[in-house]
């Protein structure tokens, strides 16, 4: 049975970012929808807290507010409102965080920075010592702290907590908080004023214009009456077009496609559902396919906006984002799947063919990696599989059973490690004293995997810092038994070292050989190592 291993690390983190950022478009959508028709902002941003900490997998999500400064001339702050998992302590009755000073808490560096509208992100290891200190008692190890504005003052923050343990915070994630929290200021901004709306609708827009994220208006019947920079350039649509938002993305012949390549009906187009069964419909996947069938893939989110006195169905907000190298991705892997499923079926035909495949798709997947922990690990895999291919090339029938010269395996496991050393810069003298003894597959598995993995330890290990090295191989039969002897003229084995209780994969490896050749192993360390 063969085995082959994907590092698919990134492929991961990318869909847990994703998955955060679709949590986050539905927070957006939800604020969107509640913050501009509802006149008790403070209390429904209180209970969109807990999704903008569950989609950001945070412990703490929290909101400050600025004191007006008085003749003091200091500027003060308090914290309003609070979410917590539960985890860690909560601190809105913190008295230190009640109508304290910024410069006697520490925090002065916090006002030249979020007056600027910049945000604070970051590991507490990275601050200041007189902030890390009243944090950490908080049990804060990482943060994100993004401004609030109503119009040009700087009204308070917006405050994320991780308790748990440092994290590296991916910048569409804070980019989405910072548009949260500038969707709460235009609404408090609206609050406060008694503009037109006209100007309110002009200030909404300058606020939604600078998400990184495709974000469409539209009324009732699915037409698009608002877009940002965003969608213009995703969709193409143009100012002051009012065209419904699937008739944009069928333009000039387009087509769009489920992803398993069926076509959307009517009855599917996600404007039609949000505008008129009232539904909301969540990450979407749509594939907008052109004439060329060159096919751009995007994710929709959705839902109804409806008036504040009657409820009535006013139009829909959307958020798109561009998913094509998700699925490009996803492509990929399908397509490595399909291939080693392909491998599978060959392997029992030609045996050495497919793990020539196999060592060379881990050389392609080497090429990819950057870890070099990672990279040794497909090497000493790679090494394991041409052992196998040896075992096929050098066995021979006898007696109705298929045995392995063992002669031959050694002098090509010779000549396979001289050429490694060559390429690590080390010449290596092998001496071989084997006697051509036929050992049963059922053995021969076992056995030659083993010697792999002693050699290749003598080299990876044995001569580091050196420009040459002794290796001596001897194989011979007493008796009812085989004796195997491996020395070289290295640095030898570590002081106290206990093989037997070695966690590296290579000597729990020889351990499970062992087991199945029914072997003893002993190590001992006198002038070479045996």
């Amino acid at each position: 049975m063969q085995g082959i291993t994907f590092d698919i690390t990134k492929r991961k983190s990318y869909e847990l970012v994703m998955q955060q950022k679709n949590s986050l478009y539905e927070a957006i959508s939800l604020l969107s929808q509640e913050l501009f028709t509802d006149s008790a902002i403070l209390s429904t941003v209180e209970k969109i807290l807990p999704k903008i900490g569950a989609a950001s997998e945070v412990n703490r999500v929290y909101i400050f507010k600025n004191h007006p400064i008085e003749d003091d001339g200091v500027l003060r702050f308090s914290q309003i409102l609070e979410w917590n998992d539960g985890l860690f302590p909560a601190q809105i009755d913190n008295e230190l965080m009640i109508n304290c000073s910024y410069e006697e808490v520490g925090f002065g560096r916090w006002i030249d920075v979020l007056s600027k509208g910049e945000s604070i992100v970051s590991n507490i290891s990275e601050f200041p010592q007189a902030e890390q200190e009243i944090l950490k008692a908080q049990d804060v190890v990482t943060m994100a702290v993004v401004p609030i504005f109503v119009g040009d003052e700087w009204w308070g923050f917006l405050g994320l907590d991780e308790c748990k343990g440092p994290r590296t915070w991916d910048r569409g994630v804070v980019e989405l908080i910072e548009s949260i929290s500038r969707l709460i200021g235009l609404a408090l901004m609206r609050k406060q004023e008694n503009s037109t709306l006209t100007e309110n609708k002009a200030k909404y827009k300058a606020a939604f214009e600078t998400m990184n994220e495709a974000m469409i208006i539209t009324d009732s019947d699915g037409v698009h009456i608002n877009s940002n920079e965003a969608a213009k350039k995703l969709l193409g649509i143009e100012e002051g077009q009012r065209v419904g938002v699937c008739a944009v993305l069928r333009q000039n012949g387009n087509v769009l496609i489920h992803p398993d390549g069926s076509e959307f009906t009517e009855d599917e187009y996600p404007i039609n559902r949000v505008t008129k069964k009232n539904e909301m419909v969540k990450n979407e996947v749509i594939g907008v396919k052109n004439v060329s069938n060159e096919v751009n893939w995007i994710s929709l989110n959705a839902t109804p906006l409806y008036d504040s006195t009657n409820h009535v169905l006013t139009g829909s907000m959307l958020v798109i984002s561009d998913v094509g190298e998700k699925i490009r991705l996803t492509e990929k892997l399908e397509e490595s799947k399909s291939q080693m499923h392909m491998l599978e079926k060959k392997i029992p035909n030609d045996i050495a063919t497919s793990l020539d495949l196999v060592t060379q798709m881990m050389h392609l997947q080497k090429q990819f990696i950057t870890d070099e922990n990672a990279q040794l690990v497909l090497d000493e895999s790679t090494s394991r599989i041409q052992t196998l291919k040896q075992l096929h090339l050098f066995s021979a029938k006898d007696n109705g059973s298929e045995f392995l010269r063992t002669e031959s395996f050694f002098n090509a496991t010779i000549k396979k490690m001289m050429e490694e050393g060559n390429e690590k810069g080390i010449s290596l003298n092998l001496n071989l004293d084997a006697n051509d003894i036929l050992l049963p597959i059922s053995k021969a598995l076992p056995f030659c995997l083993m010697v792999n993995e002693i050699l290749s330890n003598c080299s990876r290990h044995a001569f580091t810092g050196k420009l040459t090295g002794d290796i001596s191989i001897a194989f011979k039969k007493q008796g009812d038994y085989f004796i195997l002897e491996v020395s070289d003229n290295g640095k030898g084995l570590p002081k106290n070292f206990d093989w037997e209780r070695s966690n590296t994969f290579g000597f729990r490896l020889i351990q499970k050989l062992l087991v199945q050749l029914k072997a003893q192993l002993q190590l001992r360390t006198i002038k070479v190592v045996r």
